[in-house]
């Protein structure tokens, strides 16, 4: 099957970015041949990636305006019009297509909406009427797909009232394991998109009231605010890559209010890490299945203090420690890229196969019946 991957548009190259090259490359190195659009934002932070399958443009329009930019941009892509299947991973993305449908350049039965993250801005991040206007167009484009998918069972509860999604596990680049799991002291890290919904500013509070240095991994709107505002015991890192982030910490501490999946907490995971993240991170069901520990690492509060507590009684548990790590390392395992693509490739060879339906019943000869 030629499967298409659509994001557009990206602020950065982080998150869904490497999760759609991560795709490309495993299902290429699978023999697959998928195929993908993306569309960035001029100046986007991170790390470009670049790969033979993947057609990069950039994308300058905002608002509704650049729904028929991406239109533009896929219209030019001819992997999109040749694919059996398409999958957007973006809101617009979503509302690209589903014009594209509309005006018969792509079949709804050949389209699967793959939400990666809340398509709709949360209360609090815009106006309410805009709010209402993305959500309500968005519930509109994603109710033409032929289904909706989502990654976690948390990001389904979100979505639930307004789509009916099927959940479909993501998962990361396979990583070895760097980290013993006992360095209690190591420096706690965070890393991800500087941005509200991630709460960096939380983080760099939990490190003053647990009095422990920590590292704050990543680039995005915050970063100034960040810099200017952390205390002694945080600093600023940037992008770096895995072994740098991961194999000298003690634990990667997640304070997202909302997040889909999380690829760092689950990267950190496979790296050996121990973690302590919130009840509403998308992997924490996945990576934390022991009701004990759940209590313990999956904090269930916004103020410093709860997680502060939970953060200095691993760091003066070295057992503890080491039993929360091997935990997440082991659940961790079923959640890397080749899974993600088996995963993808069986529901779509299951929505290929053709509807059965059932026949009429056989009606009884005069000669049985006389019979």
């Amino acid at each position: 099957m030629r499967v298409h991957l659509v994001a557009a548009p990206l602020m950065a190259r982080s998150g869904v970015y490497n999760s759609l090259f991560d795709l490309i490359e495993q299902a290429r190195a699978q023999g697959l041949p998928w195929t993908a659009t993306v569309g960035m934002r001029p100046g986007a932070p991170g790390t470009a990636r670049h790969h033979a399958a993947v057609c990069v443009s950039e994308i300058r329009r905002h608002g509704l305006p650049v729904i028929p930019e991406i239109r533009e941009v896929l219209a030019s892509d001819v992997n999109y019009a040749r694919a059996d299947w398409v999958i957007t991973l973006i809101s617009q993305s979503d509302m690209a297509v589903y014009r594209d449908t509309l005006d018969g350049n792509r079949e709804r039965s050949t389209w699967i909406a793959y939400i990666r993250g809340l398509p709709w801005p949360a209360a609090g991040e815009q106006s309410s009427v805009r709010r209402q206007l993305l959500r309500f167009l968005e519930t509109i484009s994603l109710r033409r797909a032929r289904e909706v998918w989502v990654t976690t069972e948390t990001l389904a509860e979100d979505v639930r009232p307004w789509a009916s999604p099927r959940v479909v596990r993501p998962g990361i680049k396979s990583l070895q394991r760097c980290n013993s799991g006992g360095n209690s002291n190591g420096p706690l890290v965070w890393a991800g998109r500087l941005d509200v919904d991630k709460r960096p500013g939380l983080f760099a509070e939990i490190c003053e009231q647990a009095a422990h240095t920590g590292h704050i991994f990543g680039d995005g709107p915050l970063r100034e605010s960040l810099a200017a505002g952390v205390g002694e015991h945080c600093k600023l890192k940037g992008w770096a890559g895995p072994d740098e982030m991961w194999r000298p910490a003690s634990i990667f501490v997640g304070t997202s209010y909302r997040e889909a999946f999380g690829r760092s907490a689950v990267e950190a995971s496979l790296a050996g890490l121990p973690i302590v993240i919130g009840d509403r991170y998308g992997a924490a069901r996945m990576l934390v299945t022991d009701p004990d520990i759940a209590k313990l690492c999956v904090v269930r509060s916004s103020e410093p203090k709860a997680w502060s507590v939970v953060v200095r009684r691993l760091l003066d548990e070295p057992e503890l420690l080491s039993l929360v790590a091997e935990h997440v390392h082991s659940n961790a395992q079923s959640l890397t890229m080749a899974g993600a693509v088996a995963g993808i490739t069986e529901r779509l060879t299951e929505l290929r196969k053709p509807v059965r339906r059932p026949g009429r019943p056989r009606l009884k000869t005069r000669r049985r019946i006389e019979e």
